[in-house]
């Protein structure tokens, strides 16, 4: 897909995904995004989320979202399935539908 693995050295990020969508994770994002960067929006969460215009106009950030699933999701996760120490560094944890239940309650009380 032509993406590289980069170490870098920066406390910021030219590019930032929140995938999460947790109260909180955009602000996050504003914050670990560099000037001039962009923010991709893509976790939908279902609460408000208070931001400060001043994140955006002094810094020159950009927020875009982006949302709409063909064939994108199932496609990912192949890539993941089939390779997955090439992704280890994205993929924090994973588990079974079968924990969901249990784990989920303690993966949306901390970022």
């Amino acid at each position: 897909m032509g993406a590289d693995v980069v170490e870098w050295a920066h406390d910021t990020w030219p590019l930032v995904i929140d995938a999460a969508g947790y109260h909180g994770s955009l602000n996050q994002a504003l914050t670990a995004v560099a000037i001039a960067g962009t923010v991709v929006l893509v976790g939908i969460g279902h609460h408000k989320e208070e931001v400060l215009p001043q994140h955006l106009v002094e810094r020159g950030v950009t927020l875009r979202g982006s949302h709409g699933f063909t064939t994108e999701l199932s496609d990912a996760v192949a890539l993941i399935t089939a390779e997955p120490e090439r992704y280890r560094w994205i993929v924090t944890e994973a588990h079974s539908l079968v924990d969901a239940a249990g784990v989920l309650p303690g993966l949306s009380s901390t970022p």
